[in-house]
């Protein structure tokens, strides 16, 4: 590729940052600082739990055994006890809002915008075949940037040293430009950003149980956290013996990643995917004649992502039962209970807000009606309630929902009457 068409692919780029820099006007600075504000809390709140030395021995003794580093390793430094160490505990919140804020950015900046046919108003301009996904990773990396500098002047403020802070914040930026670009590689493989986002967080999953699966047994992580980018940020033990290397994996994965969805983007047509759409049924079953069924059907490839992600959880988390029950102390959960038992009520609870989670997004949806809820339904006055009901209580949707079902008699794929 010559230089002149790599300038054409990438015609319009500042104009779409720009474009992209006011409509997060709100909600990318509502992001920075809520990720930022969680610096001073954990921090004033450890310094509120762990008043004597003693108190914060122990906290610290706890947090290094293997289900501390579970969920926090690996760490380094421990065996000098101080706050600033004892916070390092919370490195991994840090990393997966971070990760998490750049794969809802790019999603959001890319497949959402093919998906809702603004990108294709947008190309009816003077603007690059490239133009919009380097606006989107242009962006992440500003959102990544600004996020990384301003809580490494938050640690800063607290007191602790300032290349200790920059690396702090340098490894979280890393990670969010790590999941930039998964994402962006995920958004040229499915026409919807919701199922990119959703492998993109797969790809989240995995590295989170490499890293767990690393810290088990090995204090330092052994070879599974070299193979996790959830890990490579830690493994710069920070307030030790720090060192910035392990970030430049972070740098070339990131890089990598952000190459290859070029080069996936140069062989998709707009608006698709290179992972074929299956094709429909001609004729659809008497079972989707009804508001429940049509919503399980939006649904469905949503649902079915989550129960993987479930599925893998309870794989994991059992999986590392027996390791944790092996190692770990019974003071973890209190003392005296079995910890096992321990172990698994724990992981029931974490599970469980992830069904919450779910529950919350699946309501928050219905704000998307507009888009999702079929323009002919609303044409034939489908009353929004009627959608509202079918997705809380199928149960109990009463005449309206026994309308919508007539409404629907003699049309199989739910489209309206021929000849209408």
């Amino acid at each position: 590729m010559t230089r002149r068409s790599v300038a054409g692919a990438l015609t319009g780029s500042g104009a779409l940052v720009r474009i992209g820099l006011r409509r997060d006007r709100v909600k990318l600075p509502v992001w920075l600082l809520a990720v930022t504000a969680f610096v001073p809390y954990f921090y004033t709140v450890l310094s509120m739990t762990t008043t004597s030395r003693q108190q914060l021995q122990e906290s610290v003794d706890l947090l290094n055994n293997a289900m501390g580093r579970v969920f926090a390793g690996p760490l380094f430094g421990l065996e000098h006890v101080t706050l600033e160490r004892y916070f390092l505990g919370y490195t991994m919140e840090f990393l997966l809002a971070a990760a998490f804020m750049s794969i809802l950015l790019v999603a959001r900046h890319t497949r959402a915008e093919e998906q809702n046919g603004r990108a294709e108003l947008v190309r009816a301009a003077v603007v690059g075949r490239h133009a919009s996904l380097t606006a989107a990773l242009v962006l992440a990396v500003l959102a990544n940037a600004g996020l990384g500098g301003l809580i490494a002047v938050a640690l800063m403020g607290l007191g602790f040293p300032g290349d200790s802070s920059l690396l702090f914040g340098a490894g979280v930026a890393a990670t969010g430009l790590v999941f930039a670009g998964v994402t962006a590689c995920a958004t040229q493989l499915t026409e919807h950003s919701r199922a990119a986002g959703g492998l993109a967080a797969m790809v989240l999953g995995v590295a989170w149980a490499l890293r767990a699966f690393g810290v088990v047994n090995d204090e330092d992580g052994g070879a599974l956290a070299w193979l996790s980018p959830l890990a490579w940020p830690l493994l710069t033990r920070v307030l030790d013996d720090q060192r910035w290397w392990p970030l430049l994996l972070s740098v070339g994965f990131a890089v990598l990643a952000t190459a290859g969805a070029y080069v996936l983007s140069a062989r998709r047509d707009f608006g698709a995917g290179l992972l074929p759409s299956r094709t429909g049924r001609a004729a659809a079953p008497r079972w989707v004649r009804s508001v429940l069924a049509l919503e399980v059907r939006l649904r469905r490839r949503t649902i079915l992502w989550w129960l993987v992600v479930l599925f893998a959880a309870g794989l994991v988390y059992g999986r590392l039962g027996p390791l944790v029950a092996a190692s770990a102390d019974a003071d973890f959960f209190g003392g005296g209970v079995d910890v096992l038992r321990g172990y698994l009520s724990l992981m029931v609870v974490m599970i469980t807000s992830v069904v919450g989670a779910f529950a919350i997004l699946a309501v928050a949806g219905l704000a998307q009606g507009r888009d999702r809820w079929p323009r002919h339904a609303g044409a034939r006055g489908r009353d929004r309630s009627v959608r509202l009901v079918g997705q809380l209580d199928p149960r109990r949707r009463g005449r309206r929902g026994a309308a919508a079902d007539r409404d629907r008699r003699g049309d199989r794929c739910g489209c309206g009457r021929r000849g209408r």
